[in-house]
């Protein structure tokens, strides 16, 4: 009997404490609201960040945080909680619009476009949301034509190497095996430049190029022939 009463009890607290908790994430929600329609989205921010563990999971909790996340500039935090927003309910609000700008600032450009397009399928949709998915994707389209463009290029690329040793045994350069070098190893100091000029053109993909490399290298002995 004892037991059956204790576990009752630990029942009615657990269930107390989780009507409390909605109860406090309700709330908060409802502030939240206030400050995002008065643009005043660092306020909501800080007051919805610190009740995440328990917010999360509840929709427009997650809405207001990304919204706001996303107009302070933390796209890692906004896309976290928005993406929860559009796994429960991909429809809620503009949380396809909210997504896109948070990808858009990770630079999660192709991300970014599906979630622009997907807004510009909802019916009723807000004539400045609209506008503000093209805008996005016209800009999308912009990045993708500019490294297109650069991916189009010739590029030429050359280095230059100079530098000084001490060479032991010079007697083993492939120009000297046809020549009557004596037996014995034959030292001296030397000077060298190497250059190279290498002209690199893309073939269809950005995976694949093709080379033209003229390579030369000099050695001189200044005390030997």
């Amino acid at each position: 009997m004892y037991r059956m009463v204790k576990i009752l009890w630990l029942a009615a607290v657990f269930i107390s404490g989780a009507a409390t908790a909605a109860e406090s994430v309700n709330s908060l929600v409802t502030k939240a609201q206030s400050l995002v329609q008065a643009q005043q989205y660092a306020e909501a921010y800080a007051l919805l960040s610190p009740a995440e563990f328990d917010g999360a999971g509840d929709v427009p909790f997650d809405y207001l945080l990304g919204v706001s996340a996303v107009q302070l500039g933390k796209a890692d935090r906004a896309s976290v909680a928005l993406e929860r927003v559009a796994m429960l309910s991909p429809n809620y609000g503009e949380v396809r619009m909210w997504l896109g700008l948070a990808y858009f600032q990770m630079n999660d450009t192709a991300q970014a476009q599906q979630s622009f397009i997907s807004l510009l399928k909802q019916p009723n949709l807000a004539a400045s949301s609209q506008a503000t998915a093209q805008h996005y994707l016209a800009l999308i389209r912009q990045h993708d034509e500019a490294l297109l463009a650069q991916h189009q290029q010739i590029y030429l690329v050359a280095a230059l190497e100079t530098g000084m040793g001490h060479d032991s045994n010079i007697s083993t350069a492939a120009s000297n095996l046809t020549t009557s070098l004596p037996a014995a190893a034959v030292s001296g100091n030397f000077a060298q430049l190497n250059g190279n000029l290498e002209v690199r053109q893309p073939l269809g993909s950005a995976a694949t190029y093709g080379f033209l490399l003229l390579d030369s290298n000099n050695k001189i002995y200044p005390s030997n022939a």
